[in-house]
Order: structure tokens, then C-alpha cells, then sequence
């Protein structure tokens, strides 16, 4: 399974148009005129996001699983 930081989380949050509305809650419509939002420590950073908190990114953020979200940050042209 690939690892990812918070500061991974946060800059997929912000290519998906999501912005920091209030302390940790990310919030926004997608290309696709959906609500998303999602919860951020932005505070720990580098740190890397527990593996249940990485699929509840997944399923907040609408990607079908972990390599989908995965080959979205890698990819920066890639778009949704």
C-alpha cells in the first residue's frame, strides 16, 4: 500500500479546488459540481496518515481506492 503524509492529503485537497474553511476541515465542490470535504492535520505534516484515515480520504475525496488517489498526486496533469 502506498504511504501518504498529511501534506500529501493537503495538496490533493487544493488540485481538487477544496479550501481550508475553518481549522482542519477542507471544504469546496469539485470539477465534477460535487460537494466534497474532509478533515486535514495540517499541523503534524510529514507525518504519515494512519492507513483507516487514508481510506476515509478516499472515500471523502470520491476516488475509487488507495492507488486511484495515489496515481492522482503523482500525476500532476492528471485531471478528475
Amino acid at each position: 500500500m502506498q504511504q501518504f503524509t498529511f501534506t500529501d492529503i493537503e495538496t490533493i485537497a487544493k488540485r481538487l479546488g477544496l479550501k481550508n474553511v475553518h481549522g482542519q476541515v477542507w471544504e469546496g465542490i469539485d470539477a465534477k459540481g460535487n460537494y466534497r470535504r474532509t478533515v486535514i492535520h495540517t499541523h503534524v505534516g510529514g507525518r504519515n496518515v494512519p492507513t483507516s484515515i487514508v481510506q476515509s480520504h478516499v472515500k471523502n475525496l470520491s476516488f475509487n481506492n488507495v492507488l486511484d488517489m495515489y496515481n492522482f498526486l503523482e500525476n500532476s496533469k492528471r485531471k478528475r
